[in-house]
């Protein structure tokens, strides 16, 4: 979590956030910039700010770690019409003027 101490947004609602998700012994990171508000403006500050995040997306969003589905070749196919190319669904014509 990444606040300034500046920020209209309450700094003991992201401190009760941060202790919410320790409680539940979630990995989190409380990061707080001096002198700053709701949007970072310090060059160092911003820095580092997009240092953490990149770092938090390598570490929690890398294509290896996420778990796809493996494609099962025997499941049914299902199809789909979004183009309206079958009018006709249990006897219902949906492009009758009726």
């Amino acid at each position: 979590m990444l606040h300034g101490d500046l920020d209209f947004v309450s700094l003991a609602q992201a401190e009760e956030v941060f202790s919410g998700l320790k409680r539940l012994e979630k990995e989190v990171e409380f990061v707080r910039y001096f002198g700053e508000g709701h949007v970072l403006s310090k060059p160092a500050n911003i820095r580092d700010s997009w240092q953490r995040i990149v770092a938090c997306f390598d570490k929690f969003l890398k294509p290896e770690l996420i778990a796809y589905p493996k494609k099962d070749t025997h499941s049914p196919q299902v199809n789909i019409d979004v183009e309206g190319s079958h009018p006709e669904r249990n006897g219902f014509d949906f492009n009758s003027q009726e």
